[in-house]
């Protein structure tokens, strides 16, 4: 064999090596997005459930959770108020954030369904 023979199998060694390469890289990618779709969905739900455990942990929270989704809250106090806006804010700013995730493509389609229907009924 000559040296000429060698260097072209060398050259196409190294090209599968990198085709190789780009192909796991590739798979790598795919499943590091699909892992942070999972994660950013998973936070979002986290960051629901923490609002409203606010609405089921006591009585006062309770209370106040009826008054709203029955449409009693001209009854509530300053302080019922004040709590009512807070969560209402917070409630908000979590489904701007999903909103944003979704637009960016980080919270998956079929998630993002269930949100704006969570959205649309609050």
């Amino acid at each position: 064999m000559n040296w000429d023979a060698i260097g072209s199998l060398a050259e196409v060694f190294g090209a599968i090596g990198v085709i190789v390469s780009l192909l796991y890289l590739a798979g790598q990618v795919r499943q590091n997005n699909r892992e942070m779709r999972s994660s950013t969905s998973q936070n979002f739900l986290s960051s629901f459930n923490a609002l409203f455990e606010f609405s089921t942990s006591s009585e006062y929270g309770q209370n106040l959770f009826h008054r709203w989704s029955t449409g009693k809250m001209e009854d509530a106090d300053a302080s019922e108020v004040a709590a009512y806006r807070f969560f209402m804010i917070k409630l908000h700013r979590l489904f701007e954030h999903a909103y944003l995730q979704h637009e960016s493509g980080l919270l998956a389609d079929e998630v993002w369904v269930g949100w704006r229907n969570q959205i649309a009924m609050s």
